[in-house]
């Protein structure tokens, strides 16, 4: 993270507004999933500014980067990308093994990897998110805040770094989208897409605030409740009517002598 702030840092007087991040949680029923982090600079700065920004090459044969790469393996990537139409930065998918605790479980992939104490790029503008099963339920919890000065000052290494980091906070926009298995009972999303996927936008400079969102698996509690009570209903029902068609039955039998 912070080799790749330097990167940019030549770039931090010009590119007003042009930082973008994305964070994307996908949870599948099982607990599994994945977490993907993008990280870019729009295709209009790259047409205005030429050849001032970092080659592939560059980034592709930073040691880091290949370290990290590695320790991933086939539990995720990372790719960078430099053209018009996406912007120059990278993406980063992380594979989270199934868990009643998908943010545990996350957490603990991202342990695994050789960040050398750096911040992850998706606690940036956030905190880490709670991903929890509750039951036949999913919750969904991320406080999206600016970092304080220490934080920065940590990230960017030393002074000149640190004014580009601050900088890069305000200049940011923060795009979260969650995925949960399940139908939605509630949330405060921006926007849901058409696949039901949560959407939240924050630029960086706007006040902190805490998102959050629900779903409850097929099966729920509260819909498997009302089953048993109608169940319950009917049966009584039918045990009333058999009652009523023995005793009429009886009342009607001829009486013998």
């Amino acid at each position: 993270m912070r080799k790749f702030l330097f990167l940019l840092a030549p770039l931090a007087v010009i590119l007003t507004g042009c930082f973008t991040i994305e964070n994307s949680y996908v949870v599948n029923e099982d607990g599994s999933g994945t977490q993907t982090v993008r990280f870019a600079v729009p295709g209009e700065v790259l047409s205005t500014l030429g050849g001032q920004l970092p080659s592939l090459e560059e980034a592709e044969s930073d040691p880091d980067m290949q370290a990290l790469r590695a320790a991933l393996g086939d539990r995720g990537s990372v790719e960078f990308f430099s053209n018009e139409v996406e912007g120059f930065g990278f993406q980063m998918v992380v594979d989270v093994p199934a868990s009643d605790d998908f943010s545990a479980a996350l957490e603990q992939v991202l342990a695994d990897l050789p960040l050398d104490g750096d911040l992850p790029l998706d606690q940036v503008t956030s905190q880490a998110p709670a991903i929890l099963r509750d039951g036949n339920a999913w919750t969904f919890s991320m406080a999206l805040e600016a970092l304080t000065d220490q934080d920065v000052a940590e990230l960017a290494g030393d002074d000149q770094g640190a004014a580009f980091a601050s900088a890069f906070l305000d200049q940011s926009t923060v795009t979260v989208r969650v995925s949960l298995p399940g139908e939605m009972a509630e949330h405060d999303a921006d926007e849901v897409l058409e696949d039901g996927t949560l959407v939240w936008t924050q630029q960086g400079s706007t006040p902190p605030r805490t998102i959050s969102a629900r779903s409850e698996l097929p099966g729920d509690s509260g819909a498997m409740r009302t089953v048993l009570i109608l169940a319950g209903v009917l049966g009584a029902a039918a045990v009333a009517a058999g009652l009523a068609y023995l005793a009429m039955r009886r009342s009607s039998a001829p009486e013998q002598a």
